[in-house]
């Protein structure tokens, strides 16, 4: 029988998008799939360095950026660029699905990235935001983000044969809550919960050695930046400032930009500075820093499910109203400290951890093999 071949195409927005995919190659790979990755920027660097032995194919970009903290004026910015960006990408996936012979197409929320033509293909949406959120504050704003959801279903159940949820099915133990779990999605198009998604994963099951601990009583606190700019550099600078001030602290900064080489500096006697980190080595950061200061990322979030123990500070992005409902979720339950960009406090923000729970999730198995099972022929 000839070897079955997935194409998975995700989405250059921050790096997690290609980090929640890189469980996903792996399952595709120990199922006999032959995969071939597509996508541009940050994104391509990333899954390039950590499947060398993989073609990549680049994409037209989004041209993602956040200059503004507001939802709307964000989306009216972007969208031109978007919306030539998916008419693009999509006669480019036409000609990469009957060059590469293509049976599988994964798309983690690049919205163009589907196959309409007469080679039998499979077309699965990968996406935890089901129910785009403006945190409407009143009715006018509460009707155009039920249009948009409902196009948004529209557009999904028409193109797309699957719609896989990185996340867990009950409602009682997920982490998206309403992003990815409404009654509104009862359609004909099967909807597979594959459970939380971790590029951790594997490592985690090897048990990376953490990092050693240096002999001092200064607490040690990992930053971690990512996300499209200005507002990764923005942040990068706030805490910075902030940062340089508390010596009763140890900062690791990771910068988030996979595109430059990997160089560790001192900003400061408390700061250390490295402007990436691939895979094997963030996890041991991860493991040996038990204060976490981040973006409220979904993936982000399902990286740090599998590390326990860890204390989390979450600035969302401004603008980004998924990430903002998503902090204030897990605030509610005691889970982090939620700071706004705009009004930093990091010295409260870190004695404040000392009233919050651990960042844990009860439900972070794999489940991916329920979608396998869709996709088999």
């Amino acid at each position: 029988m000839k070897q079955k071949t997935i194409l998975l195409a995700p989405l250059n927005w921050g790096l997690g998008h290609a980090t929640r995919c890189v469980p996903l190659i792996l399952a595709a790979q120990t199922q006999g799939f032959r995969v071939i990755l597509a996508s541009d920027g940050a994104a391509a660097v990333f899954l390039r360095h950590e499947f060398p032995d993989l073609d990549c194919v680049e994409l037209p970009s989004y041209h993602i950026r956040y200059p503004f903290d507001n939802i709307l004026a964000n989306i009216l910015y972007l969208l031109p660029n978007i919306l030539w960006a998916v008419f693009y990408e999509n006669i480019a996936c036409q000609q990469i699905v009957k060059n590469r012979e293509i049976d599988v197409l994964i798309s983690d929320n690049r919205y163009g990235m589907f196959y309409w033509g007469r080679r039998k293909v499979k077309n699965v949406f990968l996406g935890h935001q089901l129910n785009i959120k403006l945190n409407a504050q009143n009715e006018h704003l509460n009707l155009i983000e039920k249009a948009v959801a409902g196009l948004q279903r529209l557009f999904l159940t028409t193109f797309f044969d699957t719609i896989a949820v990185p996340d867990a099915a009950d409602d009682s133990e997920n982490l998206a809550g309403v992003l990815c779990h409404s009654a509104a999605w009862k359609t004909g198009v099967p909807l597979v919960y594959i459970g939380i998604q971790s590029r951790f994963l594997s490592y985690k099951r090897q048990k990376a050695a953490a990092v050693a601990a240096e002999n001092t009583p200064k607490k040690r606190v990992l930053i971690l930046l990512s996300g499209p700019e200005p507002q990764r550099t923005r942040l990068e600078d706030l805490l910075l400032r902030q940062a340089e001030n508390l010596p009763d602290y140890l900062f690791t900064l990771v910068r988030g930009l996979p595109q430059e080489a990997v160089v560790t500096t001192a900003f400061a006697e408390n700061i250390t500075q490295v402007s990436h980190l691939f895979t094997p080595d963030l996890a041991d950061l991860f493991d040996g820093n038990d204060l976490i200061i981040c973006r409220s990322g979904y993936s982000t979030l399902m990286d740090l499910a599998f590390f326990k123990q860890k204390k989390l500070i979450l600035i969302p992005t401004p603008g980004q109203t998924e990430q903002l409902y998503l902090a204030h979720r897990l605030a509610q339950k005691n889970r982090c400290i939620v700071q706004q960009q705009s009004s930093i406090n990091l010295a409260k923000a870190l004695n404040d951890t000392e009233t919050i729970d651990f960042f844990t999730l009860s439900h972070t198995e794999n489940c991916l093999d329920a979608l396998f099972q869709l996709l088999s022929f």
